[in-house]
């Protein structure tokens, strides 16, 4: 269980903008390793395989033919995926804490556990976000932070433009324009 490519989305579609893949590919991580009991334990402290490389190969590609630079798309891919890792790993370790308490590990009501865990802890603005419904856990807590990576890869580095794979390679080819040097949309290869 060292990949999480099981629950990736495939290649992002002509079009697609790279934020979109990215979230997909983010989002589809955290769920697969949830589906396992210690899923992201299990990653963490494993080593990449030959598979695993491949596969991870295959996103720098992606990304790379969204404009990144190899070494941008390995660090976009990499922080994102250890964000997922930790995350994760948060998430079960409560999950297990709450079951071993007798306690629903659903955390429907995690917000007000949580205000509750204050007490009396002059804490009024962590209090006030907590009660607004702000959890560091759960699905809204996870997408929100997954959102924000997503978006300073973006303040960084703008790459809004579509991606179309090249069918006969399975790469993706980017076009520069001849007198910036910048790239174009990425086009197919003339046959």
């Amino acid at each position: 269980m060292t990949s999480t490519r099981s629950a990736q989305p495939p290649p992002p579609a002509p079009g697609q903008v790279w934020r979109d893949w990215m979230f997909a590919r983010t989002v589809g991580a955290r769920r697969m390793l949830l589906r396992h009991r210690d899923g992201a334990r299990l990653v963490a402290g494993s080593s990449p395989t030959p598979r695993v490389l491949a596969e991870l190969d295959a996103d720098v590609a992606t990304l790379a033919g969204f404009g990144f630079a190899p070494v941008e798309a390995l660090g976009a891919i990499m922080s994102l995926s250890h964000y997922v890792i930790g995350f994760v790993l948060q998430e079960q370790a409560v999950r297990r804490r709450l079951v071993e308490a007798g306690l629903d590990p659903a955390l429907p009501d995690v917000s007000e556990r949580l205000v509750r865990l204050l007490g009396e802890v002059p804490a009024p603005t962590l209090r006030e976000a907590f009660a607004a419904g702000g959890t560091p856990i759960g699905d809204a807590a996870f997408e929100s932070g997954a959102r924000l990576i997503i978006a300073g890869l973006t303040t960084a580095s703008a790459r809004d433009r579509p991606m179309v794979p090249d069918h006969e390679v399975g790469q993706v080819r980017v076009e520069e324009a001849p007198t910036t040097g910048r790239p174009t949309t990425p086009v197919l290869p003339s046959p």
